[in-house]
């Protein structure tokens, strides 16, 4: 078998070797290392490969030529064995303390329903490969607490000893071979267009060197993208000019253009300079900084010139005449009024007099004698003191409050207030005149530290306001003349408002005519500095050119990474290499499962160095479709079988409840094909088929078994535990197992479970219990499944009546339990959900037709 495989293989690498003698020597370095490295090239390594790719195309490389001779190379697979499998935690409800120790040949493990079979199934098929890529691994949701997955896995490597502690992120490259099929597989197996799982050693180099041209790819096009092609001083060339259009037209044959530009001269140093200074005497944007700044000044002068003429209708030389006289006149009434009672005072001896309170009291008197209805007090009859009461006896008192009321009824107070007032509204009319003027724009010039200069005008203004300010602010009206003069400084203003709005319409009509002067000038002066920029940067641009000349060759040779080359030698070496024994050996599978009728068209492609495989009826139909449940599920064990056979490793092979939905004659065939398979590898099987496990312990005792090592085991559930692992060295036909294994689900259903999967194990319970009850209840052991010979002997014993009487219910419930169980649902048809009191109700019918025949 060795020496078969060497050959083949070494045929197979002809043609990658072929493949490589086309590309050129960076292909044979390529093929080369991936021989001598089969756990994929270091970058490293491909840049070297890719160095010689470039220095092949004609791209400079600083390495030495290589020569490469067809390397000696034969592939073999490892040998691997599975040993133990154990220590297992966090993973749904699987025992801790559950082992299996594997047998080298064939190990068997039976289980119903939600005992964890394909638990212990799902940690392999983690670890190797399926049809089914995703591996669902689920913790115990029951837990109060999750635990990290994790097993401990012992396995033998070409007779070598190891241990692997497995988690779901942690994978192991010796056992990446491990091949895993499921129920789950058959719609993958049997779609439209799918990747061969296995193919012949050595094919998986198609693969690598396809991978690795993708990679080679990448670096090929990260060199084009770091290549510079472009910089930010690009856009300082001004457009119109054959610098600007020659450095934005930039190729691989731009250096014959360059070569024809004269460089920049020192003569065009100088006359760049001479036109600089030209075209800044002709300015636009400094004359139109210059507009600005005269707008500013004009609207800047208009404002104070309107601020003082409103302050001129405001306060002038006649508001401020008005004032000193009206001050003047308070002055004077105040006096007069003080006068007449100082005089009364010092005649009568007042000693309050002068004091507020004083004259307050005699105006309160008098407002007083005003309520009175005799307006002759005090010459009246009996006169009393309005202060005291007391009779005026004293014709001096009564002279005294004459003399003040002749004072206070005095019209010199009024006239007071009505001065006052005057004064008052005149100091509000001053308030309103701007009190100082500030010039924030040239104007009149600037002075040596760049300030606005404020013409002697301007300050004068400002000085005769605060002078006049501080004069009305303390009374002091006598000797102080009326300073501003409105007049000559309006017209000094108005002066200077003339000259900028002249000054303005020069510099208008200045920039008007300088534009076609200001284009010719630009344009000269842009070309010159293009010109003395591109001579700057000749070197950089010469760089350019050559990126673009590197960028140019290896879009002319990209096409040697494409892996359509690759594709088509795979379609070759697999046409005159696996093709045709594939198709012989899935006829011949399909046949021992007793479905050779079926025309299968198996049609091969390759994608990207894979192998992929479409499969019809009729050229046009879909096997799902078409084919029975059972159909597809020969057909999808036929394939995987096939696969496996032209498979060379030597690595386990796990099979998760294979048999579901094929007859029970198809099962002997798919128990012998195991056992056989198991003589060159590891077979491991899980299933709840009681039909499976009894027909392979059959068999396994039969002497043309004697050579297989075989283990059989039992997984059940033990409270809230499952994959609890038992030997099992006898068959499993015990009816009564089954019922008691039913009533605890009926009489105590768990609470923490949903109904429907209660149900559905229930019915998984029944199913069994109905097969084992026809086997040796009803038929008496006459005919066994696991057994070629039939037993007359007991023939006698068969009821033919009652059989008939019984056998359509009996069917009836067993066809309900193969839709009810969990898992193994008929993908063409609705599902149906169980539920406890149907479960009730079919068990207490099978129990009543059981008692017929165990009377």
């Amino acid at each position: 078998m060795a020496i078969k495989n060497a050959s083949r293989k070494r045929e197979l690498f002809d043609f990658l070797w072929e493949w490589a003698e086309s590309k050129g020597n960076w292909a044979k370095l390529l093929l080369k290392e991936i021989l001598e490295n089969t756990n994929g090239l270091s970058y490293e390594t491909r840049l070297v490969i890719y160095a010689n790719f470039r220095k092949s195309i004609g791209l400079k490389e600083n390495i030495e030529d290589i020569i490469i001779k067809k390397p000696t190379c034969s592939f073999s697979g490892d040998h691997i064995q599975l040993t133990k499998l154990g220590k297992i935690t966090g993973l749904n409800r699987l025992s801790s303390d559950s082992v299996i120790d594997f047998s080298p040949n064939l190990t068997v493990i039976y289980g119903e329903n939600g005992t964890g079979k394909s638990g212990f199934s799902r940690i392999l098929k983690d670890i190797g490969f399926s049809y089914e890529a995703e591996t669902k691994l689920l913790p115990n949701i029951y837990a109060d607490k999750t635990e990290e997955m994790s097993a401990e896995i012992d396995y033998l490597c070409c007779d070598e000893p190891k241990q692997y502690h497995w988690t779901p992120i942690r994978q192991n490259n010796d056992l990446k071979n491990i091949s895993v099929f499921n129920s789950s597989c058959v719609s993958i197996s049997l779609s439209g267009n799918r990747n061969l799982i296995v193919t012949p050693l050595g094919f998986h180099l198609f693969d690598l060197v396809s991978k690795e041209l993708d990679k080679l790819t990448k670096i090929l096009n990260t060199e084009k993208a770091e290549l510079i092609t472009s910089y930010d001083w690009f856009d300082n060339f001004h457009e119109g000019n054959e610098y600007h259009d020659l450095i934005f037209t930039l190729s691989t044959s731009s250096k014959e253009k360059i070569g024809k530009i004269s460089k920049f001269t020192e003569t065009d140093k100088k006359t760049l300079s001479e036109l600089e200074k030209e075209e800044k005497k002709l300015s636009i944007e400094l004359i139109d900084k210059e507009l600005k700044e005269l707008n500013s000044q004009y609207n800047e002068l208009i404002e104070i010139k309107n601020r003082l003429e409103i302050s001129q209708s405001n306060f002038s030389q006649i508001q401020w005449k008005g004032l000193r006289t009206a001050s003047k006149k308070v002055d004077d009434l105040e006096q007069k009024g003080q006068g007449n009672l100082s005089d009364l005072a010092k005649e009568k001896g007042m000693e309050l007099y002068g004091h507020p309170q004083f004259e307050a009291f005699i105006k309160a008197a008098d407002v007083y004698l005003g309520t009175r209805p005799d307006d002759k007090y005090p010459d009246i009859e009996n006169a009393k003191c309005i202060y005291c009461n007391q009779p005026l006896s004293d014709s001096a008192a009564v002279d005294l409050i004459k003399k003040y009321r002749e004072i206070l009824h005095d019209t010199t107070q009024q006239d007071l207030s009505e001065k006052k007032a005057i004064v008052e509204g005149l100091k509000k009319s001053f308030q309103k005149i701007t009190e100082e003027i500030t010039l924030h724009h040239p104007s009149f010039g600037s002075d040596k530290d760049e300030k606005p200069i404020q013409p002697e005008i301007v300050l004068g203004y400002n000085k005769a306001v605060k002078s006049l300010s501080e004069n009305i602010e303390e009374n002091n009206y006598a000797n102080e003349k009326f300073l501003i003069d409105y007049k000559s400084i309006i017209d000094y203003l108005d002066k200077k408002i003339e000259e900028i709005q002249y000054q303005h319409t020069q510099k208008q009509n200045t920039k008007n005519n300088i534009d076609n002067e200001k284009r010719r000038l630009t344009y000269e002066i842009n070309k010159l500095k293009d010109k003395k920029l591109f001579t700057e940067k000749i070197n950089t641009i010469l760089d350019i050119i050559t990126a673009y000349e590197i960028i140019h060759k290896l879009d002319e040779n990209v096409s040697a990474f494409n892996t359509a080359s690759i594709s088509s030698k795979t379609t070759k070496a697999r046409k005159e290499l696996v093709e045709q024994k594939f198709e012989q050996t899935f006829k011949n599978e399909l046949a021992s499962l007793r479905k050779g009728h079926l025309n299968i068209e198996l049609n091969f492609g390759t994608t990207k160095g894979a192998t992929n495989i479409r499969q019809n009826l009729q050229g046009r139909y879909s096997l799902s479709d078409i084919l029975s449940e059972g159909e597809q599920k020969a057909i999808s064990l036929s394939e995987f079988l096939t696969e496996l056979n032209i498979d060379g490793s030597i690595s386990p092979v796990v099979f998760d409840d294979p048999v579901n939905s094929l007859d029970h004659h198809i099962k002997d065939e798919v128990a012998k094909k195991l056992l056989k398979l198991s003589e060159n590898r590891q077979t491991i099987v899980f299933t709840h088929s009681v039909l499976l496990f009894n027909s392979l312990l059959y068999q396994s005792k039969q002497p043309s078994s004697k050579s297989i090592n075989t283990s059989f085991y039992n997984t059940e559930n033990q409270y809230e535990i499952c994959g609890v692992i038992t030997e099992a060295s006898e068959e499993i036909n015990s009816a009564a197992k089954y019922i008691k294994m039913i009533n605890p689900l009926l009489n105590s259903s768990p609470k923490n479970r949903p109904e429907r999967d209660v149900a559905a194990e229930g019915y998984g319970y029944l199913r069994s219990a109905v097969e084992l009850t026809v086997e040796h209840e009803i038929l008496k052991g006459t005919v066994k499944r696991y057994r070629k010979n039939i037993a007359l002997t007991k023939f006698a014993e068969l009821s033919g009546a009652e059989i008939d009487q019984n056998k359509d219910k009996l069917n009836d419930i067993f066809e309900k339990c193969c839709r009810y169980i969990t898992g193994h649902s008929n993908p063409t048809e609705v599902t149906s959900t169980p539920d406890l009191k149907q479960l009730k109700t079919d068990f207490e019918s099978y129990q009543e037709i059981r008692k017929v025949f165990t009377k």
